[in-house]
C-alpha cells in the first residue's frame, strides 16, 4: 500500500487549542521514554565539531509543546562548553516555532526561562519559510540549523518538497526525526493499531503535565484526549515518508553541492527515521 495522507485531528483548523496543547504534551512525554534527545543530539554534535569556532542557532519547527529540542540543547552544552545569548565565544541557541503556538509552551518559555531557549509568539509555517526570514527571527550566528521533530510526515508531498528545497537553497542543515518509520504494522494494517494506541494513551495522559481538571475529565471520564492520540499515531504510520518515497522528492531537487542521508535508527519499541540534509564544503 502507498503513503496514504489522511488527516490527524491536531492538523485541522477546527481542532481546539487546548486539545492540540493535549496531544502536543503527550506526545513529549513519549519523546522523553523513547530517549529521542539522545539519538538527535548524536546526530546534530558531529556537524557542531566540524565547525568549533562557529556560534550555532537551532530553529525548530512545528514545535508544538516544545517538544525534546529543549532537552537536546542541554545536552549539546554538556558535551561541549557554549555560550548562550550575545558576546565572544561559540554560541549555541534554539528557537521553537509552530503554526499553532502553544500557549503553555509560551508561558514556560517566556522571557528565556529555559536559557538559550526562544518559543516565537508569531505563527510560523514550515512550508513557506524563506531564508531571508531566517535574519528576521534569528539574529547573528554564523551557522543555522533547521530541525523538524516527528513533523515531516504532517505534510503533503508538494509541502515536504517545497520544505527541502528551501533549506537547500539557503545552504543550510536540515535535520528531520521520525518517531516511527512507518514499518510497524503492514500498511494495510494501520486502522489495527488504534486499540492499542487508545490504551496507551491512557498510559501517557497519566504522565502528562500539567495535569488540570480539564485534562483529567477528557482522559479518563470522556477520554476525548487518548482516543484523538490513538487515532493521530495510527495515522502517522500511513503519512511516514520510508525510503523510498523519500527517494522521490529529492530526486528532482539533488545538488552536487548538497547532500541528503536517510538513516533507519533501531529503537526499544519501534525504528526511527533520521533524515540530514547539510552542504558539502
Amino acid at each position: 500500500m502507498q503513503r496514504l495522507h489522511l488527516f490527524e485531528v491536531e492538523d485541522l483548523a477546527i481542532c481546539p487549542a487546548w486539545l492540540r496543547n493535549a496531544i502536543t504534551e503527550m506526545i513529549s512525554v513519549v519523546h522523553r521514554w523513547l530517549g529521542t534527545a539522545n539519538i538527535l543530539a548524536e546526530e546534530i554534535e558531529p556537524i557542531l565539531i566540524e565547525r568549533d569556532d562557529a556560534s550555532f542557532t537551532l530553529i525548530d519547527f512545528c514545535s508544538g509543546n516544545g517538544g525534546p529540542m529543549p532537552d537536546v540543547l542541554q545536552q549539546l552544552k554538556n558535551q561541549r562548553r557554549f555560550e548562550t545569548g550575545q558576546g565572544s565565544g561559540e554560541t549555541l541557541e534554539l528557537i521553537l516555532t509552530d503554526l499553532h503556538p502553544s500557549a503553555s509552551a509560551l508561558d514556560r518559555f517566556r522571557d528565556n526561562a529555559v536559557e538559550g531557549v526562544r518559543y516565537l509568539e508569531t505563527s510560523v509555517d514550515a512550508t513557506s519559510f524563506e531564508p531571508h526570514k531566517v535574519d528576521d527571527i534569528a539574529g547573528d550566528a554564523d551557522l543555522f540549523i533547521r530541525t523538524m521533530i516527528c513533523s515531516f510526515h504532517h505534510l503533503a508531498p508538494q509541502q515536504a518538497k517545497s520544505v527541502l528545497e528551501s533549506a537547500q537553497r539557503a545552504m543550510q542543515t536540515l535535520v528531520i526525526f521520525e518517531m516511527s518509520d512507518g514499518s510497524t504494522p503492514p500498511r494495510w494494517l494501520w486502522w489495527a493499531t488504534l486499540a492499542p494506541n487508545f490504551l496507551f494513551g491512557l498510559l501517557v495522559s497519566a504522565f502528562s503535565r500539567p495535569m488540570t481538571i480539564g485534562k483529567f475529565f477528557f482522559s479518563f471520564v470522556i477520554p476525548i484526549i487518548p482516543a484523538c492520540f490513538a487515532w493521530d499515531g495510527a495515522v502517522t504510520n500511513m503519512r511516514t515518508y520510508r525510503k523510498d518515497y523519500f527517494a522521490e522528492l529529492t530526486s528532482s531537487i539533488e545538488k552536487s553541492n548538497y547532500q541528503w542521508t536517510f538513516k533507519t535508527i533501531p529503537g526499544t519499541m519501534i525504528n526511527h527515521i533520521v533524515i540530514v540534509g547539510r552542504p558539502i564544503d
